[in-house]
């Protein structure tokens, strides 16, 4: 007789429990969905914020992507001599060949836009910042996909750089990776 007691207590810490879990379980499982709704209705886009790493001898103190798809950055070059900027470009993917796969801005000797850099075609000495302006592309220049950017939509690429070194005719490229979430034009 006292077996069949202690027995249904048991049982009734088990099934306690089991309802404890499933109530909690509900709950966050309910808590889950809706973040995950808020989150692709983009609500939390904006949190991620801008960043931008570079490669050894560059610093990015800010980049900003408008709806138009115009990138404006300002960079830092620490490379340990003057340079002097010809060229830029932007794209979401590299090619094969190392080089934007789309919106080769003069890097590649195809020239399909504007680009243009604070110091003009000035030389940057070393430590010394400077602001690029050029358009940022996902697909090929002329289709949609190019500069139809919508706000907080993130975007994620690279930016390459076309340079002279003083004393040099050596063209250079400099790939700095940019990820950040683009504003308002």
């Amino acid at each position: 007789m006292f077996g069949k007691g202690k027995q249904r207590r048991h049982a009734l810490k088990l099934q306690s429990a089991m309802e404890y879990l499933m109530t909690y379980g509900w709950a966050i499982l309910i808590i889950a969905v809706v973040l995950g709704a808020l989150f692709s209705l983009g609500v939390f886009g904006n949190l991620l914020g801008n960043h931008c790493v570079t490669t050894p001898g560059w610093s990015c103190v800010s980049a900003t992507l408008a709806t138009n798809g115009i990138l404006t950055m300002d960079i830092g070059q620490a490379t340990g001599t003057a340079i002097t900027p010809k060229y830029a470009a932007c794209a979401s993917t590299a090619g094969s060949n190392g080089y934007p796969a789309f919106g080769d801005i003069g890097v590649n000797g195809i020239d399909q836009g504007t680009v243009s850099f604070s110091t003009g075609t000035g030389a940057i000495q070393n430590g010394q910042a400077f602001t690029l302006t050029v358009p940022c592309y996902t697909g090929a220049p002329g289709t949609a996909a190019t500069s139809n950017f919508t706000l907080g939509q993130a975007f994620t690429g690279f930016v390459w750089l076309n340079y002279t070194v003083a004393g040099s005719s050596t063209a250079v490229v400099a790939q700095i990776t940019t990820s950040l979430t683009e504003k308002a034009s």
